[in-house]
This record gives structure tokens, sequence and C-alpha cells, in this order.
């Protein structure tokens, strides 16, 4: 048993990989305020330098491969049909991936973020400037959700009750925003959304796409790299 931000983390074993499978339960939720403390940008620039040079590479916008890198076995399009398709997403990588894992996450620049994350270390990409974030695998519930907070909470003034209750309600519902780009690092994958596409791309192995294809829940597809990527109507 492991207590992950004020809740009860209990993760089964996957005999198969010897690895720890994460599970995001409907009715999770935490006690945190809006603070920059919460959620905190970090690392060194460079550990994105890899990923930065691939995707510029591709040489061509709103493709699949300029929002995830080429050289992977498979690509796979997960459309974002609801509020829960990014959690189905990662309970299929909680499958491939150790819950204690150092994992990677870039931020779009351009959303409203509390002013101390400013000084975040950056990384361009053809789609734009992300902040970088790192954390362990299973911390994704807590950071996708802080970064929902961030955006929406610190820029919705509501009269009633306030961005600190608009926080608490959203992380009580699990209001989450999906990362610009996520990869741990090993490099086993990449998971990105676009800020203007309206599904989530992965770049990973043959095994790991056939799970997402055949997982269900996920209306998810297999893609190529020069295929067109989905923008939001």
């Amino acid at each position: 048993m492991r207590t992950l931000d004020g809740r009860v983390f209990s993760p089964p074993v996957d005999l198969s990989s010897n690895a720890l499978i994460c599970r995001w339960s409907v009715t999770s939720a935490y006690a945190r305020r809006v603070d920059p403390e919460s959620v905190w940008p970090s690392g060194d620039a460079a550990v994105a330098t890899w990923i930065a040079e691939a995707l510029d590479a591709h040489g061509q916008l709103s493709e699949v491969g300029s929002v995830v890198p080429d050289g992977y076995e498979a690509y796979v399009e997960v459309p974002l049909e609801d509020e829960d398709t990014f959690w189905a997403v990662c309970d299929v990588l909680a499958r491939h991936t150790h819950a204690d894992q150092l994992t990677w996450l870039g931020l779009w620049e351009g959303w409203p973020v509390p002013s101390a994350w400013r000084d975040a270390p950056m990384f361009r990409t053809p789609e734009g400037d992300l902040m970088l974030f790192s954390g362990r695998f299973a911390d994704i519930e807590v950071i996708a959700v802080e970064f929902a907070c961030a955006q929406y909470a610190l820029s919705t003034v509501q009269v009633d009750r306030g961005p600190v209750g608009t926080a608490a309600r959203m992380r009580a519902q699990r209001d989450h925003y999906v990362p610009s780009l996520w990869w741990p690092e090993d490099r086993a994958w990449v998971l990105a959304r676009e800020v203007d596409a309206d599904a989530i791309y992965l770049a990973c192995s043959a095994a790991l796409a056939s799970r997402f294809v055949g997982s269900r829940g996920l209306d998810a597809r297999l893609v190529s790299a020069t295929d067109a990527t989905r923008v939001e109507a």
C-alpha cells in the first residue's frame, strides 16, 4: 500500500511483466490547494532535446510525426471521445510501464498558468514551446488534474466560490488536461496531444499498439507518421 496525495494507492502486480499496474478509480479525490507547489516545473530542458530534434526533423506540420517522433514501430490515434478517454489510455500504458518510472511532461506555454511556472525549463517543438515537468508514472493523475486547475481555476473568476472553490470541484471530479507531450525515461513510448487536435497520439512498440487497438472503450486505430492529425471542428 502507498499513499498518493492523501489517498490510498494499491497497484496490483502484473506477473507476466513484473511491472506495477496503476488503476484510477472513478471516485478518486484528494485535498490540495491552488498552489504552484502542488505541481512544479522541473528538470533540465536538455532531457527533451532528443524529442524536440526528432519532431523538427519530420518537417511537415499537422502530421502525426510532428507531434510524436519518427522511428517507432507503431503509431496510434485515440479520439478524445469523453473525459474518461485519457484515464483509459493511462490504464493501457500501466501494463507496460513501472509505476515508479520517471516520466517527463511538456505543457504548452500558451495556457494561463501560475506566474511562478513561467520560470519553467522550456523546449521548442514545431507545434509550440512547452514547459517541462517531471514525475513518476503513477503521479499522472495528480499532474494532469493540476494542469487543468492551473489553466481554468486561475483564469476563471467565479463570484460565488472563487478559483479555490473551482479547483476543489475540479479535483473531486478529476477534471484534467492531457499533457502536450509525455514520455518515460526509457523512451518506450511517447504520448502527445497537440493544442488543436481532438485525439491523443502515441508512438510505441507494435505490442503496445495492439493493446490500444484491442482495448474495449477506446476507438483506437493504427496510423502512420505521415497521416494528418485530427483537428478540432
